[in-house]
């Protein structure tokens, strides 16, 4: 009966810390708008461009469901599509042609 119990007492601290960590997960992570206002914070909108020059583009990112972010030296040029940004994903690669 005492081996039951002590079992039992494990398990339900094993669960816990389990439940604990998962709390702990989901309350850390960041929805990609509040992504993408973390790599803006403390920068001032410049006038909007009808284009960018690809081949200087060093990094681009793409937030879920939110916008592409292209970087080129101190710059981000962020594309917030009017139509499709449901279907923008992290996951998937995007390709474009100059």
């Amino acid at each position: 009966m005492i081996r039951v119990a002590r079992t039992f007492a494990a398990c339900l601290t094993a669960g816990s810390l389990l439940l604990a960590g998962v709390a702990a997960d989901a309350k850390s992570r960041v929805t990609p708008e509040e992504a993408l206002a973390k790599k803006l914070e403390g920068r001032v909108a410049g006038a909007p461009v009808n284009c960018i020059y690809l081949p200087r583009v060093t990094q681009t990112r793409v937030y879920d469901d939110t916008a592409i972010a292209y970087e080129s030296g101190g710059t981000i040029w962020v594309n917030r599509p009017q139509s499709g940004a449901s279907l923008l994903d992290d996951d998937d690669i995007m390709l474009t042609t100059p």
